[in-house]
């Protein structure tokens, strides 16, 4: 039963109350349609569910009702609960992700004006993570790969991909939070990704370019905020953004495998560092966390500037003459 359904408050006095403390047929009538007329919020329903309980046992011992009771106080903490979270999470405007899918825009723009879209050596200057022999493994190629991609396609799924992930990320943990999950997942993605095709061909040089690393990282945060949001959130909206995400992830994973030249070493790594940092770093405090703390902030600031710093590269080696 749904606490605060009209009809289910009929099945409770029908069901749960002995035959001694149930109220007459008339009145049981009266107070249903009285619950009928009432229009609210949930949370008015549930207050209304609970005094009818209440009423009803007045002056009777009925652990069963007493239950009841609990239970709708219980329901309606919850819910009230739920409404602040989602209220909370609702009120953020996500301009750290708008801002990186212009930088993902424009440098895809200037990429395809060079016409270098698909040349292998107009990438790499462009800032593609390179491995093979005397490949430039330049620490600033982990970030600015993530910036490039391939063709118009490519651009596009990431990023709707990135516009559910990226605005939750950066109303669960702040702007500064999203900025430390797709930096240092990106990073971790770029690395895992350069060493495994470092291992598997040695002897050939291979690029990779593209934010999946740093989306699924971004995708691991939220599957662990939907774990520590389980009892702030209105119920089964925990369950549905985690099944959500996994759902999400998943895809990415079938086209690691189905796909070819899609990076599931790079999904993975971003995938388990997302995960790790979203269960450690501080939650928003209108999600009841602490918020985004000094060190968070100084962590997002330089985690903003390592992304600048690589924007800037890229476009200093693309634009050379």
């Amino acid at each position: 039963m749904a606490i605060g359904d009209e009809a289910g408050l009929e099945r409770v006095v029908r069901q749960l109350l002995p035959e001694e403390v149930r109220m007459s047929r008339q009145r049981r009538r009266a107070a249903v349609a009285q619950m009928r007329r009432e229009r609210g919020t949930a949370a008015h329903r549930l207050d209304d569910s609970l005094g009818a309980c209440r009423r009803m046992t007045d002056g009777h011992s009925n652990a069963r009702a007493d239950e009841v009771i609990d239970e709708v106080e219980r329901a309606r903490h919850v819910g009230r609960e739920g409404d602040k979270a989602d209220s909370a999470v609702g009120d953020v405007l996500p301009w750290a992700t708008v801002l990186l899918l212009l930088a993902w825009a424009a440098l895809l723009a200037l990429i395809a004006f060079r016409g270098d879209l698909g040349d292998s050596e107009g990438l790499a200057a462009w800032g593609a993570s390179l491995s093979g022999p005397g490949a430039d493994r330049s620490a600033w190629r982990l970030l600015a790969s993530t910036f490039i991609h391939a063709g118009a396609a490519h651009i596009f799924f990431n990023a709707t991909t990135m516009l559910v992930f990226g605005p939750a990320i950066e109303r669960i943990f702040t702007r500064w939070g999203f900025a430390i999950v797709y930096t240092l997942g990106g990073a971790a993605a770029s690395a895992a990704s350069l060493a495994w095709r470092s291992w598997r061909a040695p002897d050939t040089f291979t690029l990779s370019v593209g934010a999946s690393g740093a989306i699924f990282a971004l995708g691991g945060g939220l599957l662990a905020a939907a774990f520590r949001l389980r009892h702030r959130l209105a119920p089964g909206r925990a369950r549905a953004l985690a099944g959500a995400m996994l759902f999400l992830l998943g895809q990415g994973f079938v086209a690691g495998i189905t796909r070819h030249g899609t990076d599931n070493a790079a999904h993975a790594a971003g995938l388990a560092g997302g995960l790790a940092l979203g269960l450690v770093m501080p939650i928003r405090e209108s999600l009841g966390g602490r918020g985004a703390g000094r060190v968070v902030r100084v962590l997002g600031a330089l985690s903003a500037a390592a992304l600048a710093f690589s924007y800037a590269m890229a476009l200093r080696g693309g634009l050379a003459p």
